[in-house]
């Protein structure tokens, strides 16, 4: 249990880490939780919980993620785990990798789409 008999959240949980509107990160990027992105990253990423990335953002290298909502704009390859949302306004330019995933009309996949069953072995595969 942590302060006030609340317990402490597991590995993983609670707020997001969080990277501001006109801010930017250069370097590779590592987190052991949720992470939203509203600026700029320049690096590759390893994101042990949900990322976002918000509308107008923008992540220029490779991805690996739990889960995650695509809005702003991808230079790279992107792999997640488990489930993968891609909003209408997303751009991805790079191979993208998920166990599964929903594409809304009208957003830009650049490159190969895998969508695996979790075995490592692709169940289907389209480029888009």
């Amino acid at each position: 249990m942590g302060l006030f008999g609340k317990r402490s959240p597991t590995k993983g949980a609670g707020a997001p880490s969080l990277l501001g509107v006109g801010s930017q990160f250069v370097g590779n990027l590592h987190s052991t939780g949720p992470l939203l992105v509203n600026g700029t990253v320049k690096g590759d990423g390893t994101i042990n919980g949900e990322l976002t990335i918000a509308p107008g953002a923008q992540w220029y290298g490779d991805v690996q993620a739990r889960t995650a909502t695509i809005a702003g704009t991808i230079v790279g390859n992107l792999e997640v785990a488990g489930a993968l949302k891609i909003s209408a306004s997303a751009v991805i330019h790079g191979n993208v990798t998920a166990r599964g995933a929903s594409i809304a009309p009208g957003a830009v996949v650049d490159g190969e789409v895998r969508v695996t069953n979790g075995k490592g072995a692709a169940a289907s595969s389209a480029a888009i």
